[in-house]
């Protein structure tokens, strides 16, 4: 897939409940084909959502992205990747769970 110039890269900020999660609680694959589709072209692709942090990473997990930043609590909570956890071990994240 193509990668997209840096200047042309956009910010795609998701809403979790009510846009992204099918009825029955789960991501539809066409959505998480989508979202690595963009991903894969070099855009930044990053939830927004009311749901706590603990709420969010099994989304984010679905959908197979650990992006730079995640807006969680309705905004009261901003999460910023830590650069040590890009090979998202478990090691990293294990606080979160």
């Amino acid at each position: 897939m193509t990668q997209v110039a840096p200047e042309d890269r956009w910010l795609v900020a998701l809403d979790v409940d009510g846009t992204l999660l099918t009825h029955r609680g789960d991501v539809a694959p066409e959505v998480v084909d989508a979202v690595r589709a963009a991903a894969a072209r070099g855009h930044e692709v990053m939830l927004a959502t009311g749901r706590s942090l603990v709420e969010t990473i099994p989304v984010l997990r679905q959908l197979d992205i650990w992006p730079e930043y995640v807006v969680s609590s309705n905004g009261a909570m901003l999460l910023k990747r830590d650069p040590l956890a890009d090979d998202r071990s478990e090691e990293h994240t294990s606080e979160l769970q």
